[in-house]
């Protein structure tokens, strides 16, 4: 019996990770289908730098925090760009990852769209957050919404990173 449980709990880890195997470009690529990866691969990295709303969600504490809408504005680049066909990758594995970051951005986005409430308005900004008073009203809701987001944004850093660290790999940059 315990075997049994021992194996599936292996079983079900080693499936659950990600392939983080290196990328084998290939060789039937054209020079011009390389360059078109490439540039779009400089093109994300200066719409998504590391040092933004990445570096925001990687860093932000959800749980009754405030924060400014804008800190996540480098994630317009993908909400205006999601059904953009110019804005693929033609190599797959790099398109794969690609796209599952869009569509957690658009998820993470959209619970916050639909969680988070505006307590403030200055000017061009607004101070969102997940209602502090959740917490001790209804601590399961907020739990759950602190929980959603935290996995949803760590989920977009592992994928950004693993575009990042593959895309340097591929294209030297």
């Amino acid at each position: 019996m315990i075997l049994v449980i021992v194996v599936a709990l292996f079983l079900s880890f080693k499936w659950s990770k990600r392939d983080t195997t290196p990328i084998k470009t290939n060789p039937t690529y054209t020079e011009a289908q390389i360059e078109h990866d490439k540039r779009l691969f400089q093109e994300f990295k200066s719409k998504m730098p590391a040092t933004g709303s990445i570096q925001f969600i990687r860093e932000n504490n959800f749980a009754g925090n405030s924060f400014f809408w804008e800190d996540l504005s480098d994630f317009d680049y993908v909400m205006n760009n999601i059904s953009n066909s110019d804005v693929r990758f033609i190599d797959e594995q790099v398109e794969k990852i690609r796209k599952d970051i869009f569509e957690e951005i658009k998820k993470f986005r959209y619970y916050l769209a639909t969680k988070a409430f505006t307590i403030e308005v200055d000017d061009a900004y607004r101070r969102v957050s997940i209602p502090p008073e959740w917490e001790h009203e209804q601590p399961a809701i907020f739990w759950e919404v602190v929980a959603t987001l935290h996995n949803s944004a760590g989920n977009i850093c592992d994928l950004y990173d693993e575009l990042i660290l593959k895309g340097k790999y591929l294209y030297a940059i």
